[in-house]
């Protein structure tokens, strides 16, 4: 039988021509940017034509900036929020010639899983604890360090009223934005140096995560999420010292980690902890399910057979889909220590 691909994920993409269909999507839009602006991301202080800037014939890369608007927390309806985020297209990068850009061959190894589980079990042990905390715009608490300038074409949104007049307006790009190819490693080099001048050493065996030897503390990097465990006096103290360094969001109990929650219960001197998946699943069930009926009911009309009746589908009521969902869908593990 004919497959079809069901996306399920924690933001749901909002396409461009929909945008003035949600609400408050102008104001997110404007939050993002005016993060960025306010870290020197890029600045309004130059603004050249495109074409300009070509003529030039210095040796520099030109890209452009894109603007995705999205549902965050898509698969748990009490958690939803409008989120912006603007990047970098990486996949659109020339030189002054107009011809594809050369850069420099830089790779980051992320963290994984098992390194953050590990970091958890770490937290499960007696008198230990687990708190996680975001870094705000990762990416651009750090330069871009490339070999030559960078620079960026504005989308239509992103350009002040007092520069509507340029044409195909671009702008430099300081920070290392999401998107561009050697953001990443540039920030892990960032980061690598603030944990190092904090007394950490980075870990051989978990890729982003760093041992604390003096607080006896580990702290798991992912992108922008930190998970730190270890004694739970010395969690307050850690915190305030990496504040003076880079800006965070204010810590809490671990809860979600990648999409993922997490619930803590310390009973008779032992921590379980259980991954809880039940929104996503559900959220990815109900997205096959209204595929599923679509396809099933366009067959029908047609005077065909049900796609998916050799799944034994057969529009079963929803009451059984959910049943099934409680007995069998659940994602949970524990761990104790």
């Amino acid at each position: 039988p004919e497959h079809q691909p069901v996306f399920a994920g924690i933001h749901q993409l909002i396409d461009r021509k929909d945008w003035d269909k949600y609400p408050g999507s102008k104001e997110a839009i404007d939050k993002e940017a005016k993060g960025l602006l306010a870290n020197e991301t890029w600045s309004f202080e130059e603004v050249v034509p495109r074409s300009e800037l070509l003529s030039r014939k210095e040796h520099l890369n030109l890209g452009r900036l894109m603007t995705i608007l999205s549902i965050k927390h898509f698969e748990t309806p009490e958690l939803r929020k409008l989120k912006a985020r603007i990047v970098f297209r990486g996949d659109q990068i020339v030189d002054e010639a107009n011809n594809l850009a050369i850069l420099q061959e830089l790779k980051v190894n992320p963290s994984g899983l098992t390194g953050i589980n590990f970091n958890l079990a770490y937290g499960a042990l007696p008198n230990h604890d687990t708190t996680q905390s975001d870094v705000v715009r990762a990416y651009t608490q750090s330069y871009l360090n490339t070999k030559c300038q960078t620079w960026v074409e504005l989308p239509p949104e992103l350009v002040p009223a007092e520069h509507r007049n340029v044409v195909r307006p671009c702008v430099r790009l300081h920070k290392a934005l999401y998107g561009h190819p050697e953001a990443g490693w540039h920030w892990d080099q960032r980061f690598k140096t603030v944990m190092t001048q904090m007394g950490g050493e980075h870990s051989e065996s978990f890729q982003s995560s760093y041992w604390f030897k003096g607080s006896k503390l580990l702290l798991t990097l992912y992108v922008d999420d930190m998970v730190l465990s270890g004694p739970a006096s010395a969690h307050g103290a850690f915190w305030r010292e990496l504040e003076k360094h880079l800006e965070i969001e204010p810590p809490t109990p671990v809860d979600r980690v990648l999409g993922r929650k997490h619930i803590r219960e310390t009973k008779d001197g032992t921590t379980t902890v259980e991954y809880d998946m039940q929104d996503f699943c559900a959220n990815a069930c109900d997205l096959f399910e209204r595929l599923c009926a679509q396809r099933c009911g366009d067959a029908l009309r047609a005077g065909g057979q049900s796609p998916c009746y050799r799944l034994g589908c057969q529009r079963s009521p929803r009451g059984k889909r959910e049943q099934d969902l409680d007995e069998n869908i659940v994602v949970s593990q524990a761990f104790s220590a």
